[in-house]
């Protein structure tokens, strides 16, 4: 549209513009996709999974920071993509308050919430403005949106300065396509059917960091 009305108005030289532009930033999308795409040939989460691969990293960034972590992750039955996704934006997110709002306490929840799957990274760092764009150069909450959205899913931040920070990213489970075990029947065209609290094959791994919860 906007190139359409400078055309009208006989501004070639600024339809240029508008078009190099639009193909920047198409060649960032891809290249931000192709990265992802490496990523998934490069799990950090080898045999381990994700739940015990987020105990592993925040047990490290705890013992080299102040911080005290707090984790209830499930584990969940995911398609190795999505639970690379899952990892890689946990740790972006742990390593923006890490850097950005020194935090105390960061709590880290993967659970199945309603038809989502659900991942919530909470700290009551220094917070900031969310409503404003961020500093030049510093892609991490960008990158973290576009992972989610290479999965399906979204990415929600609430926080504001002096409140801490909220993330939460949702996978809608009918779109995560997980493959039937053998001797199981494959989902049910309304979607897949979840497991109840105590079901075989879904447990939960709830941890607190190694140092005492602040008071509430």
């Amino acid at each position: 549209d906007i190139a359409r009305k400078l055309l009208d108005k006989g501004d070639v030289d600024d339809v240029r513009q508008q078009l190099d532009k639009i193909r920047e930033s198409k060649q960032e999308t891809s290249d931000r996709i192709r990265a992802l795409i490496r990523d998934l040939h490069r799990s950090p989460l080898g045999a381990k999974g994700l739940a015990e691969s987020l105990e592993s990293f925040t047990d490290e960034v705890g013992r080299d920071s102040h911080i005290r972590f707090h984790r209830d992750v499930q584990d969940i039955d995911l398609p190795a993509p999505i639970a690379l996704l899952v990892f890689h934006i946990a740790r972006e997110g742990i390593m923006n308050a890490v850097k950005h709002a020194d935090p105390t306490d960061v709590s880290v929840t993967v659970a199945e919430q309603g038809e989502d799957i659900v991942l919530q990274l909470e700290d009551n760092g220094s917070g900031f403005d969310a409503g404003a764009p961020g500093p030049e150069g510093h892609y991490g909450m960008a990158m973290m949106r576009e992972r989610a959205k290479v999965g399906g899913g979204s990415l929600e931040v609430r926080s504001g300065i002096g409140e801490g920070t909220t993330i939460t990213v949702r996978f809608p489970i009918a779109l995560l396509q997980r493959e039937p075990q053998p001797g199981t029947e494959p989902p049910a065209a309304n979607g897949p059917e979840r497991a109840s609290p105590g079901t075989p094959g879904t447990t939960s791994r709830s941890a607190e960091g190694s140092r005492d919860s602040v008071p509430a």
